[in-house]
């Protein structure tokens, strides 16, 4: 760790190769024409068959969460490890799912973690479903190490794989922290090792003694992307009601890309954004 002294850098104290790193990121494939693809592959791949759609992951879902009521460690184990199965497939809708899940393992790690903080019983819980469920601690372990190597030995993986594995599903929380879960069809595969460019690493910052990460750095940077182009905003809450939710529920979706402006499965920036846009306004003048 560096010292604390040191001046903290700004979120965004980003240098060229990293303003290009995260240029290419947003605005090809996010906001540009990568971005849009995906979103429209995903969307028609849903709108052929809303049923096909949901049951790509029902297979390992089912499998995993059908048997006998996990303990709490045992059911982030098994989030994880749907998020690793689900990496196998390749169509869209499948990536979206595997993105997602990678989310629900982050939520579910620091809805443990926060727990277990704020209530000394619940933390003694976790002790005792480590012992209960096999796993031998070492004397005097801290809970965070503890999991990290019950996961490691479940899962068949390094604690150093647990950890990044971790930090990387994280950047794509982010990612939906900042535009909710409409975001989740322009959200590239790749996401995760782009963000791994950026050059920053932990060191203390203000009087709390807080921790900046790359993921900060990252945050910050999704923030002003947010703020300085709405336009992504309002169309992921557009897609968030009109598909995700939707799609979740196992109901049709209630938009399509379709236009006659639509080539090839693929809309210019303008018009996508146009096009469901004006869905949106239509349907909910409909509904009034």
């Amino acid at each position: 760790m560096l010292e604390k002294s040191r001046r903290p850098a700004s979120r965004l104290d980003i240098s060229d190769e990293e303003a290009c790193v995260l240029g290419k990121l947003f605005f090809v494939d996010i906001c540009g024409t990568t971005g849009i693809k995906n979103a429209d592959r995903f969307l028609q791949a849903y709108s052929a068959s809303p049923t096909k759609a949901l049951d790509l992951a029902a297979g390992p879902e089912e499998a995993l969460r059908g048997e006998s009521q996990p303990s709490r460690i045992q059911a982030l184990e098994r989030e994880m490890l749907l998020s690793m199965t689900l990496s196998i497939r390749t169509n869209r809708i499948s990536q979206v799912l595997r993105i997602r899940q990678k989310v629900n393992v982050v939520r579910l790690w620091d809805a443990l973690g926060r727990a277990a903080k704020e209530n000394p019983a619940f933390s003694k819980q976790l002790y005792a479903e480590l012992a209960r469920i096999g796993y031998q601690a070492r004397a005097s372990e801290p809970l965070r190490s503890r999991v990290l190597g019950y996961l490691s030995g479940a899962l068949g993986l390094k604690r150093s794989q647990i950890s990044d594995r971790l930090y990387r599903y994280r950047l794509l929380a982010v990612m939906v922290d900042v535009f909710g879960e409409g975001i989740y069809p322009y959200l590239p595969d790749s996401l995760e090792m782009t963000v791994k460019k950026l050059k920053v690493v932990k060191y203390s910052e203000g009087e709390d003694g807080s921790v900046f990460t790359k993921a900060d750095k990252f945050k910050g940077a999704v923030e002003v992307l947010h703020e300085v182009f709405p336009a992504l905003g309002e169309l992921c809450q557009v897609w968030e009601a009109n598909v995700i939710q939707r799609f979740l529920q196992g109901q049709p979706p209630t938009l399509s890309t379709r236009s006659p402006g639509h080539k090839e499965g693929l809309l210019e920036t303008r018009d996508h954004f146009s096009i469901l846009a004006f869905v949106s306004i239509s349907e909910q003048g409909e509904a009034q």
